[in-house]
């Protein structure tokens, strides 16, 4: 065999090779996405809800008719007004793991770090809070409604979007792009108008309020070791519910 053929030879090898080792990392990452939710509904319990895309891959998602989103949280609905021509989409995060915390939070979890998203009870604001060890973007698009970011207002249209943030941000007439950095980072997102509270303020009524409304709660006869998961039970029905017609959704899914 010649040298040419040898070296040739070889680089096919090592192409095989990487081939399987993107292969075997594929197969786990969906093995291991595989336990997690595709989708996940929260409401503040009044009148308002979000359906959130964690980026879990959706199993068969030809075969099922769903597509997989990329995490974003999407289907902004007001009872008034019906679903908003909104969403906020998170770039250059890939989530690992997706779950419902106990302070009634979707939290998705990457190799850089967190975000949790929180829908505070009889509140109009939801919130994006990050911890992360590399920058990533939330992408908030939108339609004909009236912008205000930090206070500074853009359009002029209804209904009325307040964006608040601790994050650079770059406007376009479509959209507005956080910088999510290093560290601690949170997004407001409040429709209708303005929080009258911070950002910690909201966190603490909300950890406040989910955990009076789990305390109020019947409690049954089961071992304290299962109790977390009738409570997180609980949560998944109480937001998978439309909170202004009643209705419960058969799934989050579409």
């Amino acid at each position: 065999m010649t040298q040419k053929a040898s070296s040739t030879c070889y680089a096919c090898v090592e192409f095989f090779v990487l081939l399987l080792l993107l292969s075997h990392a594929q197969q786990t990452h969906a093995q291991q996405s595989a336990y997690y939710p595709s989708f996940l509904l929260l409401n503040n319990w009044v009148n308002q809800s979000v359906w959130i895309s964690t980026g879990i891959p959706v199993p068969n998602s030809t075969l099922n008719g769903i597509p997989s989103y990329p995490p974003s949280i999407r289907n902004v609905f007001d009872g008034k007004l019906g679903l908003l021509n909104m969403s906020v989409v998170f770039k250059k995060f890939q989530t690992i793991k997706a779950f419902l915390g106990m302070n009634n939070s979707v939290s998705l979890v990457s190799d850089i770090g967190a975000i949790s998203v929180y829908y505070p009870p009889n509140t109009t604001c939801f919130i994006v809070l990050s911890k992360l060890t590399r920058p990533i973007f939330a992408e908030v698009l939108f339609g004909k409604h009236l912008v205000s970011v930090n206070r500074k207002e853009f359009t002029q249209a209804l209904p009325s979007v307040y964006l608040f943030s601790n994050s650079s941000y770059v406007y376009t007439p479509t959209n507005v792009s956080f910088s999510l950095g290093f560290g601690v980072h949170y997004l407001e997102v409040c429709l209708d108008h303005s929080s009258q509270m911070s950002v910690e303020e909201l966190l603490n009524y909300d950890e406040h309020q989910v955990s009076r409304w789990l305390s109020e709660s019947l409690k049954p006869a089961i071992p304290k070791s299962l109790l977390k998961e009738y409570y997180l039970s609980l949560l998944l029905l109480v937001d998978d519910q439309n909170p202004y017609y009643g209705f419960f959704a058969a799934s989050p899914s579409p």
